[in-house]
C-alpha cells in the first residue's frame, strides 16, 4: 500500500500542482518569495517515513509548527532510496515551494543532481552536506551525541551501576548503515566509552537499513548473547528492533534523536536527544522570511541542542553519575576535547588525553 500511496502522491505533484504553475524552460523554479500565509514547503522524509519515532518524526514536528502561521506543508514518504531523486524533482518542477526539506543523508547524491537543475529553488538538506548555492545543510555534530552516551555507558559498566549488568565490560552499537554519518556517532560513542573505561570492549554492527526492525532485533540478540549488556540503537526505525531484543535478552539500550524511553522503559537507560524540532522550526522560519543562506549550519552541545534524555525511563541512574557525565561534556564545549569523527581517529583522540 505504501508504494501505491507514493506513486499517487507523485502523480498529484507532477500533474495537479504543475498544471497550476507551469514548468520553466530553463529548469529554474521561477519562484518568488511568498512569505506568510501563501508560503508552501515540501518535506521529503527519509526511508522509514513518519511514525519512525525518530528523526523523521522529530524534524516534521519542527516544520509542522509553521502551520500555525499559515504555511502549507506537503509531505511525501519514500519507500526506497531510489525514490528520492524523482520526488525532489517533482517538488522543484512545480515552482510553488519556498523550500524543499530533504531529510536524511541518504538524499545527498540525489540532491546534488536535482539542485543543479533548479538553481532558483531553495533546498534544505538535513543530516548531510552538499555544496550548492541553493542548498542549506543542517547538521548536528553526531560525534557529540555518541560521546555523551559513550561516557554514560562506560561509567555505568565501570561502576557496575545497574542490576542487569554483567561483568564482561562489553558494550554494543547497532547502526542503520555503514556510512560516514552513522560512523560519526559510533566514533564518539567508542571514544567516550574507552576514555572513561579503558578495559571495555565495543562491538559495532550494522543493519543495512533504517526500516528493518526485525533484522535489528536479530543483530542485537547476537550482541547481547556475545556479552554486551548495553546496546546503542542508532538505526532510525530499525532501532525499534534493538529495544525488542533488550526486553527479550534482559539487557539495556540507548535511544536516539527523540526520547524513545517509553518503548521499553525498564530497559532503555536514556536517549540521546537531538533537538530537531527546535532546530527545524528555526530553519523553517528563516527560510520563509528569506533569511536563510546557503552553506552549513551545525548544532551541538555548545548550542544547547543536544541532551541526554532520562525522562520516561524506569532505569535509575544516580545523580552523581549524571553529574560526572556532565563534567566530560563541559570539556567538549570548552574545546578541551577534539572528538573523533571517524572510527579510525578514536585511538588518536585517546592518546591525546
Amino acid at each position: 500500500m505504501k508504494n501505491r500511496t507514493i506513486r499517487m502522491m507523485c502523480v498529484v505533484l507532477a500533474a495537479g500542482l504543475l498544471a497550476g504553475c507551469g514548468k520553466k524552460a530553463d529548469g529554474d523554479s521561477g519562484k518568488e518569495n511568498n512569505a506568510g500565509a501563501s508560503a508552501q514547503l515540501g518535506f521529503i522524509t527519509g526511508t522509514g517515513g513518519l511514525g519512525d519515532k525518530n528523526m523523521n518524526d522529530a524534524s516534521y514536528e519542527g516544520i509542522k509548527a509553521l502551520e500555525s502561521k499559515g504555511v502549507k506543508i506537503n509531505v511525501v514518504e519514500p519507500e526506497e532510496k531510489s525514490d528520492y531523486e524523482n520526488m525532489q524533482r517533482l517538488f522543484a518542477d512545480t515552482g510553488e515551494y519556498e523550500g524543499i526539506f530533504c531529510i536524511s543523508f541518504e538524499q545527498t547524491d540525489a540532491l546534488s543532481k536535482v539542485a543543479a537543475e533548479f538553481p532558483k529553488q531553495r533546498f534544505v538538506l538535513v543530516d548531510s552536506e552538499t555544496e550548492a548555492d541553493n542548498v542549506t545543510n543542517v547538521l548536528f555534530r553526531a560525534e557529540e551525541t555518541g560521546f555523551q552516551l559513550g561516557v554514560l555507558a562506560g561509567l555505568l559498566e565501570k561502576e557496575n551501576a545497574l542490576p542487569l549488568l554483567n561483568e564482561e565490560q562489553r558494550i554494543g552499537f547497532v547502526g542503520g548503515s555503514d556510512s560516514p554519518i552513522i560512523n560519526q556517532f559510533a566514533a564518539g560513542y567508542k571514544a567516550g566509552i574507552l576514555l572513561v573505561n579503558p578495559d571495555a570492549a565495543v562491538d559495532i554492527a550494522y543493519v543495512g537499513s533504517f526500516s528493518d526492525p526485525s533484522k535489528a532485533t536479530e543483530i542485537a540478540n547476537g550482541l547481547y548473547e556475545n556479552g554486551c549488556d548495553i546496546v546503542f540503537a542508532c538505526a532510525g526505525g530499525s532501532g525499534l528492533g534493538v529495544f525488542t531484543a533488550a526486553e527479550k535478552m534482559n539487557g539495556y539500550a540507548f535511544g536516539i534523536e527523540v526520547n524513545q524511553n517509553d518503548n521499553a522503559p525498564d530497559h532503555i537507560i536514556a536517549s540521546g536527544l537531538r533537538l530537531w524540532d527546535a532546530v527545524m522550526s528555526d530553519v523553517g522560519k528563516k527560510l520563509i522570511a528569506d533569511e536563510l543562506e546557503s552553506g552549513t549550519l551545525t548544532y551541538g552541545l555548545a548550542e544547547k541542542t543536544l541532551e541526554i534524555g532520562y525522562e520516561g525511563s524506569n532505569v535509575e541512574v544516580s545523580d552523581a553519575l549524571k553529574a560526572e557525565v556532565d563534567t566530560y561534556m563541559e570539556k567538549v564545549i570548552s574545546g578541551d576535547y577534539k572528538l573523533p569523527k571517524e572510527l579510525e581517529d578514536v585511538d588518536r583522540f585517546l592518546s591525546e588525553q
